[in-house]
């Protein structure tokens, strides 16, 4: 559903980048979400992704929708998720694409298991996603990749259940296993930055819960942190930044994101940390990205979006250091018209 704001806005992914790196202003709000659920963007063009023609046809068809979509939306980039083909990950994906954790033991149990374990070669991936949607982009507008990162995989390789027995039981385990996913991430990372139509790198790496981490600082410290500075070096030695997706409760690592080098911050919940307060904190030393509560534009009323929206716009966007999005996705639960709202919002600052 393209709006007169859309027609009239022309694209610049440098805007984005001034806001994630700190090294300018941006010459005005710019906005920015993880990625738009295929049910959001099939809910903002009118359109079906569909399931008919060959694989090239699908993903060209794709491409055009997702940067339709950024343009309806006045994104200045878009998303392209391309992550390591770890197999067995323990994920099961719904109807609706959304993915689901399984609790339990996962792909790797034993030492058995990890040396038959089919590693994929490290930094093998396809940059048809990307090459296609930069075929079909606008001048100015960018691509980002989005890739799950160290934590995320090693831990579903392991199941969060067996992760957390092994690392009691079997620790050297569990550091090979965290190695193997380090290695092949990082050699990931050090592709996808070389790859000229991408901007920025955006790492999917969800380390807590709502009340605190899902590992213990030590741990990610000598098993995480030291992969995520040489992820951070790699995209920096391509001139790119590296933005971190992370959901729950950081508190106890947040300077040590910070001193890892990472450009940026994302994922916030109010009941965790208002984006706010983190902008306060945090925003001379790095970016702070999105933080409009996915529950209020779940559940709120477009009024209630907007206020909050102005209120936030208002403590974050002095900063220079903050693009508006949501606190997570812009899910395909979301009625399309908050998520306009909040948007709509934002525009109003651009004068």
């Amino acid at each position: 559903m393209p709006t007169a704001a859309s027609r009239a806005w022309t694209p610049d992914y440098r805007r984005l980048l001034a806001a994630i790196t700190g090294r300018e202003r941006p010459d005005r709000l710019p906005f920015i979400d993880l990625r738009a659920d295929d049910g959001a963007v099939e809910k903002v063009l009118g359109e079906a992704f569909g399931s008919h023609g060959s694989e090239a046809e699908q993903l060209r068809r794709r491409a055009d929708l997702l940067v339709r979509c950024a343009q309806a939306l006045t994104f200045d980039c878009v998303w392209a998720r391309v992550s390591v083909p770890f197999p067995g990950l323990g994920v099961t994906v719904a109807s609706d694409g959304r993915q689901w954790i399984h609790t339990g033991t996962g792909a790797i149990g034993s030492r058995a298991d990890f040396e038959r374990y089919a590693w994929p070669e490290p930094g093998v991936f396809s940059s048809a996603p990307f090459e296609t949607l930069a075929d079909r982009v606008p001048d100015g507008m960018g691509i980002f990749s989005t890739t799950s990162g160290v934590f995320e995989n090693a831990t579903r390789l392991l199941g969060p259940e067996g992760f957390a027995y092994a690392m009691a039981d079997a620790p050297d385990l569990v550091a090979d296993v965290f190695r193997a996913v380090g290695e092949r991430v990082l050699a990931h990372f050090e592709g996808v930055a070389a790859v000229d139509c991408v901007r920025l790198c955006w790492m999917g790496e969800d380390l807590g819960h709502r009340t605190g981490l899902l590992a213990s600082p030590a741990f990610l410290r000598k098993h995480v942190f030291p992969w995520h500075r040489r992820i951070v070096e790699a995209v920096h030695a391509r001139r790119k930044p590296l933005v971190l997706h992370s959901c729950g409760n950081l508190r106890e690592v947040m300077e040590d994101l910070i001193h890892l080098g990472i450009d940026a911050k994302h994922s916030f919940e109010d009941a965790i940390m208002p984006v706010t307060e983190a902008v306060r904190l945090y925003s001379d030393r790095i970016g702070l990205l999105g933080g409009i509560d996915v529950h209020l534009l779940a559940r709120g009323t477009e009024d209630d979006v907007r206020a909050v929206t102005r209120r936030t716009i208002e403590a974050c966007a002095p900063s220079g250091r903050w693009a508006l999005g949501s606190g997570n996705t812009f899910t395909d639960y979301i009625p399309v018209a908050n998520y306009l709202a909040m948007l709509d919002e934002g525009r109003k600052t651009w004068g």
